[in-house]
């Protein structure tokens, strides 16, 4: 990560459970990190789900794995 956002530490840049609106309902992102202009977020998915299932979330942006 340090190579990817430039920062020696990323302590204070991570973010857990970051609250967001979608679709007028409060949901989170489970890990948010954000330093000068590169946004990485990180949603994790449970025992058995399909990885490759499109999901609608993260305030109207489609993510994939």
């Amino acid at each position: 990560m340090t190579d990817v956002f430039g920062a020696e530490k990323l302590t204070g840049l991570v973010k857990y459970e970051k609250p967001v609106i979608v679709d007028g309902n409060q949901k989170y992102i489970d890990v948010y990190i954000r330093h000068d202009n590169v946004t990485m977020i990180v949603e994790q998915k449970s025992l058995g789900k399909d990885l490759t299932e499109k999901l609608h979330q993260s305030g109207d942006i489609m993510l994939f794995n």
